[in-house]
């Protein structure tokens, strides 16, 4: 037949149903539950819960005496508010922590704690002291009802939160899997590079290309580049993807690249002052030949550029009539290899005063000779070789030859301008500013390559004769030397002809935004250094009412989305949300004119919800629903709930003694300063203190909401510094964190009196107008002495000027007061002023009595903690009404 279980998870609207054998003890069928967890949990048996001692000795049977099925229920630990409740005592660092005692009442700790004894005067307190007013921003963010928006730094994931005040195409660029920042609100933002900018050669213009991205959906407006607007400038492209799926495509962006090497200058002969003779300060004739440059591509590339730079151009004494020639020679293999492969010699024409740029492209392709051959009639590559003879001047140099792989087989040597017809020369294009040689993937598999170049001494092309590669009847080695002592053909003197590797860049065919995740600003910009991009940005979140896309300052809308938006890799259900809960918080921070503006960089789900909550006052609730606790002026409220010492236990107390500053140092991105960070004192008299802490608002970008938060910070220092604990049994919690309850207790009011109804009087209309208790109510103080001599006066508290209250649970868990106007018998039986339907009250109901001034602290539930034995212990803060309403 089988014995049924069930188990339903926390935060999981699914119950999971286990099916038993007969015969299994408790244990057994625990231990047969995956996914319960046993540890912590209770079970039951028709609702009586078994001790755990005894789940191996307890064998369950199929039905119950009323023929019924049996039914067991497993039960997960009982969960919190979200937070233990350790934290708190934490905060109150012990340094005199006392136990309750006549000691503490009496005063006996005037002469310890000095001006602060005074605190001691209510009996019961343990008293504790924090540490110096550099805690108090910490002990804010941990012990707060509602935390500031500070950036917790030592929870963060890297440690140190960089949100900068400016990027730059050169230095502001996301790490591999690095986090990606989002505006929550309106604000300027300088965005992050998506890649590492793509800087190129375009005829004798220098491109960058750079894509700025936000994660999510942001508008964006007013862009600009170290503070212009981009509509201003001139040789500026800008295309701007807000970020929603399905948008169309970035088109002015369609490579990535990455930069190896770069500024190194190809260095040629160094010569001796008459210009020809090499100059030789060591043994080693190479310390004055060219150095080879050698760069390694990255993985598989679909090329590489080699960005060469003339910087004072290449001339001659500045005469335009003297074109001079620079050859270059490239050789690559794959990275592990040993046997390099040549590839053809190239020649470089000029004779131009002016910077001059080219680019050397080597392009991996399934169908190398798809490019025709081609040559720069004038300035520019005009010529490309297989091979050259040996040198024919002492002493002899071999001959060189690049490898068959760019060897047409038509017999000549060389390609330029005059000859592409009969080339040999094939897989090579070459134009005024660039040269490309087609490489097959079948025989130069894609990999990581190193790549050398080098480049030979300059000559007059005036003394050259291509087809027999001699320089005034005579074949020299370009690259070496000849005679002795050692020298060049070509005279050097007033020669400019120094030549740099700008970059050598990896570059795929591949876009640097591979998904449409991202809000993007695309920039082209020509002969332009992108150095500040900002633009101003709103993220795009949800309306809590009608589901469309807006943005918005407003804080509610912000924490739905951190909770249950795409971004979140792993979003709460939305069933589980509170929304009636954020729509009232969202209602609440516009008419408060609460807001949040920031910018979210790596900071954890945790520390983004925490930030936008504290600008609205309020503070996550992460638990069977997920909510906000909304800190707010509630003296027109009453309390959910009432504890006693009749439905609690083990009320204590703990005191927070803390060197309060006397200000804020506040820092805070400042919207009217174009939200560069700004400084100011709060309160303003406090500037000529030495006593101030510094702390940083995120979120916050006005002056007055910055005063506003952090008197408010302040004044929480001052007013909740007393942290209140009791135990109560968990089925007697109506109350969640954040709710308003009262407390009456002996330890805060000796006038307190608790009992429960064991029956009550009715009127003709069935109201209640009398009530039973099971214990005398205690209305005044004991040691009164009229109140001892004569007890009526001590009941009918009208006598002495000051009612006793009687606060009543109702049925349906509210509280309903009346005054009481009198009292028979032994105190346990009064009569109230005005009726309450007897609908609502029934034999236990919870009764409070006391004096009408206080009738009950009114305190706030901080946290709720789960205790052995279906028992909690909740964590209270005082109201404190003078944060709203200060005197």
């Amino acid at each position: 037949m089988g014995i049924v279980a069930l188990y339903q998870e926390p935060y999981s609207l699914n119950r999971r149903r286990y099916v038993h054998t007969d015969g299994l003890t408790v244990a057994e069928m625990v231990a047969r539950s995956p996914g319960f967890p046993s540890e912590g949990g209770k079970v039951c048996i028709d609702g009586i819960e078994v001790p755990r001692a005894l789940w191996g000795m307890i064998r369950p049977k199929p039905v119950n005496r009323a023929g019924r099925s049996v039914i067991v229920t497993l039960h997960a630990p009982i969960l919190g508010g979200g937070d233990s409740g350790k934290s708190v005592f934490a905060l109150v660092a012990s340094f005199a922590v006392m136990a309750l005692s006549g000691f503490i009442g009496a005063g006996g700790l005037g002469g310890f704690f000095g001006k602060k004894a005074v605190l001691f005067g209510i009996k019961g307190l343990a008293a504790s002291a924090l540490g110096t007013a550099t805690a108090i921003g910490g002990a804010l963010l941990i012990g707060a009802l509602t935390a500031p928006p500070l950036i917790d730094r030592k929870n963060s994931n890297s440690g140190d939160i960089r949100n900068p005040g400016a990027a730059s195409a050169d230095g502001n660029q996301l790490a591999p899997s690095g986090p990606i920042p989002r505006v929550v609100g309106i604000r300027k933002v300088f965005p992050p590079l998506a890649s590492e900018p793509f800087t190129y050669f375009s005829g004798p213009d220098e491109v960058v290309e750079a894509a700025y991205i936000l994660a999510g959906p942001h508008s964006m407006t007013d862009v600009r580049i170290d503070d212009a607007p981009v509509a201003d400038m001139a040789g500026v492209e800008v295309e701007v993807r807000e970020g929603f799926p399905g948008d169309a495509p970035i088109t002015i962006l369609s490579r990535q690249s990455r930069t190896d090497l770069s500024q190194e200058e190809l260095r040629g002969h160094i010569v001796a002052d008459d210009g020809v003779t090499l100059e030789i300060n060591t043994a080693s004739l190479a310390d004055s030949l060219p150095l080879p440059l050698t760069a390694v591509s990255r993985q598989e590339p679909d090329e590489v550029q080699i960005q060469i730079v003339f910087p004072q151009g290449l001339h001659k004494n500045a005469l335009e009539t003297i074109k001079l020639r620079v050859p270059f020679r490239i050789r690559i293999r794959l990275v592990g290899e040993t046997s390099w492969t040549d590839l053809p010699e190239l020649h470089f024409r000029a004779a131009n005063i002016k910077q001059m740029r080219s680019t050397i492209t080597l392009r991996w392709t399934n169908d190398p000779d798809d490019a025709a051959p081609d040559a720069a009639p004038g300035e520019g590559y005009t010529e490309a070789r297989i091979s050259t003879p040996a040198q024919t001047k002492a002493p002899s140099a071999p001959a060189w030859s690049a490898s068959s792989y760019f060897d047409k087989g038509s017999g000549a040597e060389f390609m330029d301008s005059s000859n592409l017809d009969s080339t040999a020369v094939r897989r090579v294009a070459m134009t005024r500013y660039g040269v490309t040689m087609m490489l097959d993937e079948a025989i130069f598999p894609r990999g990581r390559y190193e790549i050398e170049i080098r480049r030979g001494q300059v000559f007059d092309e005036a003394d050259y004769n291509k087809t027999a590669y001699t320089l005034g009847g005579d074949v020299y080695d370009l690259f070496g030397s000849y005679g002795t002592p050692a020298r060049v053909f070509f005279n050097r003197d007033l020669v400019s002809d120094a030549a740099y590797v700008q970059r050598v860049i990896s570059v795929w065919d591949q876009t640097p935004l591979p998904t449409d995740d991202f809000a993007v600003v695309a920039v082209r910009a020509s002969n332009r250094q992108i150095n500040r991009l900002s633009v101003l940005a709103g993220g795009y979140v949800r309306d809590l009412t009608t589901n469309a896309w807006i943005t918005t300052s407003n804080p509610a809308p912000h924490l739905y989305d951190i909770w249950q938006g795409h971004l979140n890799a792993d979003p709460v259900p939305y069933q589980i949300i509170d929304l009636d809960a954020l729509l009232e918080w969202e209602a609440h921070c516009d008419a408060e004119g609460y807001e949040c503006n920031a910018l979210m960089e790596d900071q954890t789900v945790a520390d983004a919800e925490r930030i936008v909550a504290s600008c609205g006052y309020a503070k996550p609730i992460t638990s069977d629903r997920w909510s906000i606790v909304m800190d707010r002026d509630r003296s027109a409220e009453a309390p959910v709930q009432i504890f006693t010492p009749r439905n609690s236990a083990n009320f204590r107390m703990s005191k927070g003694f803390a060197d309060v500053p006397d200000g804020f140092l506040v820092t805070f991105r400042d919207e009217t300063r174009e939200y560069d960070s700004n400084q100011i004192v709060h309160p303003p008299e406090a500037a000529d203190s030495d006593f101030i802490e510094q702390i940083t608002y995120e979120g916050l970008v006005r002056e007055d909401e910055v005063r506003r938060r952090a008197q408010f910070d302040l004044d929480q220092v001052r007013q909740r510094s007393t942290f209140y604990t009791i135990d109560v049994p968990t089925e007697s919690i109506v109350c969640r964190r954040g709710s308003l309850v009262g407390v009456s207790n002996d330890v805060l009011s000796g006038e307190a009196g608790f009992s429960r109804i064991v029956g009550y009087k009715v009127d003709g209309e069935s109201d209640v107008t009398e009530i039973h208790l099971d214990a005398e109510v205690r209305v005044t103080n004991e040691g009164d002495v009229q109140a001892v001599a004569d007890m009526r006066a001590v009941l009918n508290m009208h006598a002495l000027g000051s009612p006793t209250k009687a606060h009543i649970r109702q049925k349906n868990g509210s509280i309903v007061t009346r005054t009481v106007t009198g009292a028979t018998g032994d105190r346990s039986v009064i009569v109230l002023d005005a009726p309450v339907p007897s609908s609502q009250i029934g034999r236990d109901t919870l009764v409070a009595t006391g004096r009408s001034r206080p009738d009950f602290n009114r305190m706030i539930v901080f946290a709720i903690r789960p205790r052995p034995q279906l028992m909690a212990t909740l964590t209270l803060v005082d109201e404190a009404p003078e944060l709203w309403n200060p005197a």
